[in-house]
């Protein structure tokens, strides 16, 4: 256990602090982003020169196959011409200077913590924290491995019992056993452990005892304390009631002072609350807001008392050319577009109604046809899915399944069942058209990719039982997985 402990402790200490971490995340982040920028900034330009040709940058030579491009830059192919590429705006040696700088400074604090990436020195200081919680672990073990023994001096504890063994001496071998009885002692110790435990019973229970007459104590005191101080106010209050004389004008005037107390009480409280609800700001600035409002009211109403003069002016300079005559023209085609509107409503709903009954049309040849196909395919899905049945959309394509009377539409599948029913539906209608006397080869290309071995083997049996009325055709490139079917095999080389 110490030779794991040592090793968990060198472990452990090879943590990397999380403010390391975070710095090293934000350094590689760092270095991504330059990257990025250098290659939006830079233009790659990739050189494929014809025999015989050279190729000039900026007037030198160079045999390079691929240039990154930072600033303006001339490019001259042997004697035919020159090139010259400008970068996009903003981009230029900086970029490259930006990104050796994020580069190195990541590598340097790569090489300071000794690790070769980010996920690396994630991994490590999770390989640190799961060695610290083992050693934790370890450790309870080991001092739970020595736990001591007084009747031999020895302290609890690893530390201690390795100091005991040094101190031993190596001849204890030729002990000689003690002349005491033995069975005498074991016993005597087994009667005073007994003995122990009742004593220590008693006194748990006598400790509750007090415990329990403590509180009793404390509560009656209180109450003692509560009744003396309601004694001596019923005493004063006597006396006051003894010194006033009528007893009855003395209720009758209690009883008033007592609802007066409750209204006022009343008032008080929803006064507090009206006044908790109210913000004097608030009303303020509603204020405010009021007297500017009923200014812009005014300016308003005096625009359209203008406006209405000279809208009366105008009325009556136009005579019958004016809004009214205009009303009557809007009246008349308003009506007209009232009826246009009726005769194109009748319209949609007889239109609506011919797109029903059409549906309906369709919906019942979909069954009529679907019908001989369903039940075919049926035989089919009972072997792979027992108490399944197929359902089928408008398109004649396959749009689910119901399963113990609940219906799943075919998306919900997983891939492996939507592969397995499309290929027993094709084998439902070529068993449909082999009926009519109609020449089938029912042809696969890679079929049952995403069944697992059982659903494999049940459909083989299938395509096998199939085979025995019609032709099939199985291209594949998992020979293993057809390994087991009965076929005629052509390998194509």
């Amino acid at each position: 256990m110490e030779e794991r402990e040592r090793l968990l402790v060198t472990e452990a200490a090879a943590a990397i602090d999380d403010d390391d971490l975070d710095n090293l995340a934000d350094l590689e982040r760092a270095a991504i982003e330059a990257r990025m920028r250098f290659e939006a900034g830079a233009v790659k330009v990739e050189v494929e020169l014809a025999k015989g040709f050279s190729l000039r940058m900026n007037g030198t030579t160079t045999t390079a196959s691929s240039i990154d491009v930072l600033t303006t830059t001339k490019f001259e192919i042997g004697e035919a011409g020159s090139l010259t590429i400008r970068p996009p705006k903003g981009s230029g040696r900086s970029l490259d200077a930006d990104l050796a700088a994020a580069t190195e400074e990541l590598a340097s604090t790569l090489r300071s913590l000794g690790i070769d990436s980010y996920s690396a020195g994630v991994a490590r200081s999770e390989r640190a924290s799961a060695a610290e919680r083992e050693l934790t672990s370890l450790r309870a073990q080991i001092a739970a491995g020595c736990p001591g023994d007084p009747t031999i001096g020895l302290a609890p504890g690893a530390d201690a019992l390795r100091a005991f063994v040094a101190t031993l001496d190596q001849n204890a071998g030729k002990a000689v056993a003690p002349s005491d009885d033995i069975t005498a002692l074991e016993k005597a110790v087994a009667e005073a452990k007994l003995a122990e435990a009742r004593a220590l019973g008693k006194h748990e229970n006598s400790r509750a005892v007090l415990s329990k007459a403590d509180s009793t104590l404390t509560t009656a005191e209180a109450e003692l304390a509560a009744a003396l101080r309601e004694s001596e106010a019923a005493a004063e209050d006597l006396q006051r009631v003894a010194a006033s004389g009528d007893r009855a004008t003395l209720a009758a005037l209690n009883s008033d002072a007592q609802r007066e107390r409750t209204t006022k009480f009343e008032a008080v409280e929803a006064a507090r609350e009206r006044a908790r609800a109210l913000d004097i700001d608030a009303i303020r600035r509603g204020l405010t807001n009021l007297d500017r409002a009923a200014t812009r009211a005014g300016e308003e109403r005096i625009e359209l008392t203008a406006k209405i003069a000279s809208l009366e002016a105008t009325i009556l300079k136009e005579g019958t050319a004016g809004p009214a005559g205009r009303l009557a023209a809007a009246r008349d085609e308003e009506h007209a577009a009232s009826e246009a509107s009726e005769r194109l409503r009748r319209e949609a709903d007889t239109l609506e109604m011919l797109r029903k009954v059409l549906s309906e049309a369709a919906e019942e040849a979909c069954r009529t046809f679907l019908a001989p196909v369903t039940k075919r395919a049926a035989r089919y899905v009972h072997q792979l899915l027992p108490g399944c049945d197929l359902s089928f959309d408008e398109e004649l394509g396959l749009a689910g399944v119901t399963r113990l009377g609940v219906d799943e539409p075919c998306s919900g599948l997983s891939r492996g069942t939507q592969e397995q029913l499309a290929i027993l539906t094709r084998l439902a209608f070529a068993d449909l058209l082999l009926e009519d006397g109609a020449p089938i080869s029912l042809i696969l290309d890679d079929p049952l990719v995403y069944s697992d071995d059982a659903r494999l083997e049940t459909m083989t049996d299938i395509l096998q039982e199939a085979s025995t009325r019609m032709q099939v055709i199985l291209l594949t490139c998992r020979s293993k997985a057809f390994r087991h079917v009965e076929a005629n095999r052509i390998v194509l080389k």
